[in-house]
């Protein structure tokens, strides 16, 4: 059986995950994000706040509200730019060198974030 895997593979016919291939974007990222459209309230979050996200193989994921259970998880594009929804949710933006520009955007707030590759 993994002789037939390892033919498939050199044969291109099997590709093996996008997972498990590590990216020039892999990574902590460590930002900051501001409110632009939404009250700064229960519902919106603080004017100002803290995030972290990770970049493994590709794939960035996001825990970006426990209150109200909004996670993200998908691609970064070769070019540096992602676009992922989690039902009315959006997260979009793109990476250049060790700096990342991303917009939440939800139809009640709206914010901006600057994240840097971190610890």
């Amino acid at each position: 059986m993994r002789s037939v895997i390892l033919l498939l593979l050199a044969l291109g016919l099997l590709a093996p995950s996008a997972q498990s291939q590590t990216t020039s974007f892999d990574g902590t990222w460590l930002g900051r994000g501001t409110l632009l459209r939404g009250q700064a309230s229960s519902r919106c979050g603080d004017a100002e706040r803290n995030g972290r996200l990770t970049i493994q193989g590709g794939v960035l994921n996001i825990e970006y509200s426990t209150r109200d259970n909004v996670r993200f998880s998908g691609p970064v594009a070769a070019d540096g730019s992602f676009d992922i929804h989690f039902g009315q949710h959006r997260f979009f933006g793109r990476i250049a060198g060790g700096a990342m520009t991303a917009q939440y955007a939800h139809p009640i707030c709206v914010r901006d974030w600057q994240f840097r590759r971190g610890g």
